[in-house]
């Protein structure tokens, strides 16, 4: 056989499989970076519902005895409805956040700076993820809550 044409084969051939495999590389690469994306589209609508809801719950204000219950069982239910929707997409880092804040809560304890800034943590928390910048958030994202509550200060220094 020709040297020639052994050699025209032979780069023929290595560069139809480097095609190929180009292809293939470009194809997978592609597919990850489409689920990616609808994560974090899926990610985006859930916190979304979070923060409104944490915005429902801090905007609330104080309600009577009665009102109160009801409405702590409603803001429960949807607590555990955006739990099961996010549990699936969302970082470790966001999941040990509201974990930290919910056992906060099962134990009875009221708003205080620490309940505040566990809350914001979760935000803060979503906000990373997302690729959001918390620049000038505070530590614990705890700024987050300087247009909700009329006495910021009373919970965080000025």
């Amino acid at each position: 056989m020709n040297i020639n044409l052994t050699t025209t084969l032979v780069g023929s051939g290595l560069l139809l499989l480097g095609g190929i495999l180009g292809y293939y590389i470009q194809y997978f690469l592609n597919k990850k970076q489409e689920i990616i994306s609808k994560n974090n589209e899926i990610k985006r609508e859930n916190y979304k519902k979070f923060v409104s809801l944490v915005v429902d719950i801090v905007a609330g204000g104080k309600v009577s005895k009665k009102n109160a219950d009801e409405r702590q069982k409603e803001y429960l239910k949807k607590i555990y409805d955006f739990y099961k929707d996010y549990l699936l997409y969302a970082s470790p880092n966001v999941i040990n956040a509201f974990a930290n804040w919910m056992q906060f809560i099962f134990e009875g304890k009221k708003e205080t700076t620490e309940h505040f800034l566990l809350l914001s943590n979760i935000i803060k928390q979503m906000r990373e993820e997302l690729g959001l910048s918390n620049k000038a958030l505070g530590k614990s994202g705890e700024v987050v809550f300087k247009a909700l509550l009329s006495d910021y200060y009373k919970f965080f220094d000025k």
